[in-house]
């Protein structure tokens, strides 16, 4: 199931909110911890389908799975050092509103690293997440969609350039749900469009 116009827009309007340069890939401030947290819902019913994009730096083994609403799918796989770039995996079903959670399992130090910053056991961002425009990977084609990518290493000696783990959705009912602080900030936006709209209106009506 492809990623419909509509939720693609959706995902992409949440990234330009919830940070301006998202944008780049790989992770461009790299030495830096990324600051953005991300909540992840199934906005469809369907399979939750990821593509291997790349080892980057990672000397570490890493797999990846899935959460969702809380459970495990049992399913692990994408391994960094074996997976050929663009190799598919069904990571499990989820209906719509199922919140989603990934999970880098580090094979040498047997570490764990969340999209979920509060089950990091430094409660460090351990994920970058961007929107991802389409183009070649390796040399396979892939529309656009979502790009993920993991930091394995403990961040007091971490190289913080997410890139340890990376790969794409390019099919799945997966988006972004913007955190509080970016609903507070949305709302005061629409407050303020609404606030100018009645402005407008009321000098029109005094100037009639």
């Amino acid at each position: 199931m492809r990623i419909s116009g509509s939720l693609l827009a959706a995902i992409i309007a949440c990234f330009l909110i919830t940070k301006a340069d998202a944008s780049a890939i790989p992770y461009a401030d790299v030495g830096q911890v990324n600051q953005q947290s991300y909540s992840l819902a199934a906005t469809e019913t369907g399979s939750i389908n990821v593509g291997f994009a790349g080892k980057g730096t990672a000397t570490h083994e890493n797999l990846l799975t899935a959460f969702v609403n809380g459970t495990w799918t049992g399913i692990v796989g994408l391994d960094n050092q074996t997976s050929a770039l663009g190799q598919y995996l069904n990571l499990g079903h989820v209906s719509a509103g199922d919140t989603i959670v990934f999970k880098l399992i580090d094979l040498f130090s047997g570490a764990n690293w969340f999209t979920d910053n509060a089950q990091n056991e430094d409660r460090v961002n351990h994920a970058y997440m961007t929107t991802f425009a389409g183009g070649l990977v390796g040399s396979s084609p892939v529309p656009a969609g979502i790009y993920l990518a993991f930091e394995d290493v403990i961040a007091s000696v971490s190289d913080l350039n997410y890139q340890d783990l990376q790969f794409y959705m390019s099919t799945g009912p997966i988006g972004a749900v913007p955190e509080p602080s970016t609903w507070a900030m949305m709302i005061l936006g629409f407050a303020g469009v609404g606030f100018m709209t009645y402005r407008r209106r009321r000098n029109a009506a005094l100037a009639a």
